[in-house]
């Protein structure tokens, strides 16, 4: 039996170069991912991702390293990240890529000031291709209002994982007038 710990197995199976690598989707699975550096594999010259979900690995992340790769794959439509990426981690992410179609959100549950929750709120503003949300692994209803501006434009909202209220959702619905699927 081959042991890799989740580096390697990243290394081992990307390219050098990487560069017709457009989608990294990391499904459940057995890797164990003890550093959380995986991505500081990718080089500086790869910028052709267009799908990214890690929605699904339990550790933490280099948090560094995914705002640069983010920050420089201007094609990228699919992030999903996992729940250890706080909503002041998101903020900064997503300010990178306003042309996100798809979003997993991580916790969504932090303690904000005023001025990192009209951050937050912002960065969603700017996220008008928005028309899949997923995530809020956890959730607090107070900082729903937030995703109301990106709101508009979304056909599927995926809260399987997010313990909320009828009240919150019910408020947050109201703001989804292309909505298709609704999965709670």
């Amino acid at each position: 039996m081959l042991n890799l710990s989740f580096d390697q197995y990243i290394i081992f199976f990307i390219p050098l170069d990487g560069r017709n690598l457009t989608e990294l989707d990391i499904q459940e699975n057995g890797i164990e991912d003890k550093s959380g550096n995986w991505l500081s594999c990718f080089p500086d010259s790869f910028t052709s991702l267009e799908v990214l979900n890690f929605a699904n690995l339990h550790n933490d992340v280099n948090f560094d390293a995914l705002e640069k790769l983010v920050s420089r794959c201007k094609s990228l439509k699919t992030l999903k990240v996992n729940k250890s990426v706080t909503l002041e981690q998101l903020q900064r992410l997503i300010v990178h890529v306003p042309q996100l179609g798809e979003l997993g959100t991580g916790s969504f549950s932090q303690e904000l000031t005023a001025q990192q929750c009209s951050d937050l709120e912002s960065a969603f503003k700017n996220c008008r291709n928005l028309h899949t949300l997923s995530g809020l692994w956890v959730a607090t209803a107070q900082y729903l209002p937030v995703l109301y501006s990106a709101c508009t434009n979304l056909t599927f909202l995926n809260f399987s994982y997010a313990p909320l209220d009828s009240d919150g959702l019910t408020k947050l619905l109201v703001h989804c007038p292309k909505l298709q699927r609704l999965w709670v």
